[in-house]
């Protein structure tokens, strides 16, 4: 059986300075400061990252850029985490028909739900060189 749709939708940076790093972006390679992304993002005071995030965005793409955590994995009570060194994104219709992929090809993923944001869900695995890969699925009409 085929692997479900995937859409390219972000890439994700971690560092020590999230703005920082923005502004690089945004001065060096003249992208554009974006909120409107990080306004799903759950910041309860017991929310699993804490961190700081922030987004630019040019028209091909986005770029999230995410304080380093390398404790969120253990916290989360995963094996993988998304935000140590960072991740390359994806977006799909049916995250659970993903799964499903997944678990034929015998891909174990961290299944993160709706702990970063209350727009979509999330999971993250590795491919064969350890790169993070998430794919996500929106409650929105984005797809």
């Amino acid at each position: 059986m085929p692997a479900p749709k995937l859409k390219l939708h972000h890439i994700n940076v971690c560092t020590h300075d999230a703005a920082a790093l923005r502004d690089w972006y945004r001065d060096v390679l003249g992208m554009t400061h974006d909120t409107s992304v990080t306004r799903h993002r759950i910041v309860a005071e017991d929310a699993l990252y804490k961190g700081g995030v922030e987004v630019v965005r040019d028209e091909a793409g986005e770029i999230h850029i995410a304080e380093t955590d390398p404790h969120l994995a253990a916290r989360a009570g995963h094996s993988v985490n998304p935000l140590l060194r960072g991740h390359i994104a994806y977006r799909t219709d049916d995250l659970d028909a993903f799964k499903r992929h997944l678990e034929e090809q015998g891909i174990p993923y961290a299944d993160y739900g709706h702990a970063f944001s209350g727009a979509w869900r999330q999971i993250f695995f590795h491919d064969p060189t350890g790169q993070v890969i998430e794919v996500q699925e929106t409650n929105d009409a984005e797809f």
